[in-house]
């Protein structure tokens, strides 16, 4: 049975859709996940066009002969996007009362944001902006404190519905983010402030994949200096709600990718630092991990510093 669909780099061919069963992936030459997406209105859809796909696929390529990070010589998985955009929602996990009144005193408008009826949804990028499995997250520029926010990302069809289930980093310039709310894009959208992955597994292949943990690790120099635990079912808005928000004015024609939020806050003070891993695992969604390369600025740039 097919339980999910992605992106990979074959050699000498480039990206391409694959299908994805429990042991190996399923090429399907000249197809894209926009082929797939387009008229994915419901998961019936997609499974319905994933099935039909199915008879075009390739010979499988077994998963554990799939390169664990980018290498042009190696079949690897790639960020599961490749025209669909990036959205995330914040301000999405319930508080306790001690935790929102103390939000209330120091950051007012974002407490507002956990009380209202509308959610904070924040553009995160376009599908080239995001970081595959093994390919680096960054530290941003002018930035003293990047942090991981790791978080179950979920692909909507056309018409909203949640057709797939993947794993997301919200990478994020908390300082930046703090200082001033209106720096929040800045805070948000960078290079290297995303990554998705491993794949998305179908909606119908895996419904309790909203009910179960996600765990996030931060390793350095071989140590783990951050571990934290995130729960869905501590979400305080349903995906459905947020889904219908995203699309009150807007249409994707092709599917987009939403975030749903951190459920967990990081201690006082860390960033992440170049040369860590983020290692982001799920019990049904598999693992994404990428390594933290330091802030880079363009070579054209003439911008201060």
């Amino acid at each position: 049975m097919i339980r999910g669909i992605g992106r990979l780099h074959l050699p000498g061919v480039g990206p391409l859709a694959v299908l994805i069963d429990e042991e190996a992936v399923r090429p399907l030459p000249g197809r894209t996940l926009a082929d797939l997406l387009s008229g994915a209105e419901a998961p019936g859809a997609l499974r319905a066009e994933v099935d039909r796909a199915a008879a075009e696929a390739s010979g499988p390529i077994p998963i554990g002969e799939l390169a664990t990070s980018p290498d042009p010589y190696r079949p690897h998985m790639l960020a599961p996007v490749d025209r669909q955009d990036c959205w995330g929602a914040g301000c999405t996990y319930r508080l306790d009362d001690e935790s929102l009144a103390r939000m209330k005193a120091d950051r007012p408008l974002y407490a507002a944001s956990f009380e209202a009826d509308r959610p904070m949804l924040f553009y995160k990028g376009a599908a080239p902006a995001a970081s595959g499995p093994g390919a680096p997250i960054r530290c941003r520029a002018g930035s003293s404190q990047t942090i991981p926010e790791a978080e179950l990302a979920v692909l909507l069809g056309p018409t909203g519905a949640v057709i797939g289930f993947s794993l997301g980093n919200d990478v994020t310039a908390l300082d930046l983010e703090r200082r001033n709310p209106l720096y929040q894009p800045q805070a948000k959208v960078f290079d290297g402030s995303a990554a998705l992955g491993p794949w998305w597994a179908l909606a119908d292949a895996v419904p309790e994949a909203p009910t179960m943990p996600i765990s996030c690790r931060v390793v350095r120099g071989g140590e783990c200096v951050l571990e934290q635990r995130i729960d869905p079912r501590r979400l305080a808005r349903r995906i459905d709600d947020l889904s219908g928000w995203l699309f009150e004015s807007a249409e994707f024609p092709i599917g987009v990718v939403l975030m749903t939020g951190g459920g967990a806050a990081v201690p006082d003070g860390f960033a992440l630092a170049p040369g860590d891993e983020v290692v982001i695992t799920h019990p049904v969604l598999g693992a994404l991990h990428n390594p933290v390369a330091r802030p880079e600025r363009p070579s054209w740039s003439n911008r201060r510093g």
